[in-house]
């Protein structure tokens, strides 16, 4: 058996448990798929742009970095909110792992603050 005959065993019998649809993938857990002649491009701009929304940050001004170098969690307000701060961690960190590694250490700065 052939690693095309495995995958479409394998497929067939998710189609007898799920109701799925099998085709080329757009965008799968927040990350866009864009295809070309001999390679794939991921990206989050669609996710990025749901998190800023969500978290009310649009009027936010873009910087270069991700995080000032000089920055220190003293001189930022305290969250109010817990759960909301963890939340936007959380976001935050799916975005690292999910294609923005530069992201990581800001966030692990934020998140221990």
């Amino acid at each position: 058996m052939g690693p095309g005959e495995t995958v479409h065993n394998y497929t067939k019998q998710l189609h007898k448990e799920f109701d799925m649809v099998v085709g080329e993938v757009d965008c799968y857990l927040g990350l866009q798929v864009h295809r070309f002649n001999d390679c794939m491009k991921l990206n989050q701009a669609a996710y990025v742009k749901r998190v800023i929304a969500r978290y009310h940050t649009t009027d936010a001004k873009p910087i270069s970095l991700p995080i000032e170098p000089d920055w220190i969690c003293g001189n930022s307000p305290l969250a109010t909110d817990t759960d909301t701060y963890q939340e936007i961690i959380g976001t935050l960190t799916y975005l690292t792992l999910g294609g923005l590694p530069d992201l990581a250490y800001a966030v692990n700065v934020t998140s221990t603050a």
